[in-house]
C-alpha cells in the first residue's frame, strides 16, 4: 500500500516530521503575543517569575548562614583546641 502524501510534503505513515525554525519562531511569536493579551497569563508568568526569585534568595541566603555557621564552628574548635593545648604546655 503506497502511503498518502500530504501538505507538507511527508506522508502519513505517522513519521515525524522535522520541525520548521520559521513556523516555530512563528508560533512562539504568537503564542507570546497572545499570552501579553490575555492577564491572566501575564499574571501567571510573573507569579511563577517571583515564585523562582523568592526561591533563590531563600536558597542564597541558606547558604549564606551555613558558611557563617560553619565559620563559627571552626572558629571555636579552634580555641578549644588551642585552650586544651595550652592546658598541657
Amino acid at each position: 500500500m503506497e502511503p498518502k502524501n500530504t501538505p507538507n510534503g511527508g506522508n502519513d505513515n505517522h513519521s515525524q516530521q522535522p520541525a520548521d525554525p520559521v513556523q516555530t519562531a512563528i508560533n512562539t511569536g504568537q503564542n507570546t503575543a497572545t499570552s501579553a493579551e490575555q492577564p491572566e497569563k501575564r499574571g501567571n508568568a510573573a507569579s511563577r517569575f517571583a515564585s523562582e526569585m523568592a526561591d533563590a534568595a531563600k536558597s542564597e541566603v541558606s547558604r549564606s548562614i551555613n558558611r557563617q555557621v560553619n565559620s563559627t564552628k571552626r572558629g571555636i574548635k579552634r580555641q578549644i583546641t588551642s585552650f586544651i593545648r595550652g592546658l598541657f604546655r
